[in-house]
């Protein structure tokens, strides 16, 4: 049986170095996507959990208090605000909105945090 890939971890973000990242195709795809254009950020929406997330999610950017806000924070929460009142307004159940890890969790390798951070964080390493 093959072994399946998370295409959400599967991304050099936060990650140890003995992690093999862009295993998927998918993933492969969105990199090539993301280095040939440019793309200031990502809002995901989780079907599963019903949220619409945003950076950060990586566990290097858990704070005292709870999740460090990403320098853009204030656009990713107006956006998930419009977003937000948009489907509401179309009669459908609101989707929790927020921080990845506030929305989800924190995880390893997660695409927001590396389609969003992997250019300018260096932090980005282990933890």
């Amino acid at each position: 049986m093959r072994n399946r890939v998370d295409i959400n971890r599967d991304f050099p973000f936060n990650r140890n170095g003995d992690i093999q990242c862009f295993s998927s195709l998918a993933a492969r795809v969105v990199s090539k996507i993301y280095t040939e254009n440019i793309i200031v950020g990502t809002l995901t929406y989780h079907g599963g959990t019903e949220t619409i997330s945003y950076p950060w999610g990586s566990f290097n950017h858990i704070g005292k208090k709870g999740n460090d806000e990403a320098p853009d924070f204030r656009m990713f929460d107006d956006i998930s605000i419009a977003l937000w009142t948009a489907s509401s307004a179309r009669g459908m159940t609101p989707y929790q909105r927020g921080s990845l890890t506030d929305t989800v969790y924190a995880c390893y390798g997660a695409m927001e945090d590396w389609a969003y951070g992997v250019a300018f964080d260096n932090t980005n390493g282990s933890q």
